[in-house]
């Protein structure tokens, strides 16, 4: 409906990442623009949670799923 695009944003970071021969992360930066205008921390789930978990607060992967679904397939 287009309703949503108000709220949403993007923004492109560029990171530097030093590597040994054998492609180990030995360090890096933040380069650029992103010197000074970049996140504190960065995280990437290992896998998604099983459709049944319900957090602490009450918050149902299973309804943020179908959320998540719905949203993508209008």
């Amino acid at each position: 409906s287009g309703r949503a695009s108000k709220y949403e944003t993007s923004k492109k970071y560029t990171y530097l990442l030093e590597l040994d021969n054998d492609f180990n992360i030995l360090g890096g930066e933040w380069v650029g623009e992103s010197k000074t205008d970049h996140p504190d921390f960065l995280w990437i789930p290992k896998a998604r949670p099983d459709l049944s978990l319900v957090t602490e607060v009450g918050l149902s992967y299973q309804n943020v799923r179908t959320l998540l679904d719905k949203a993508t397939n209008c």
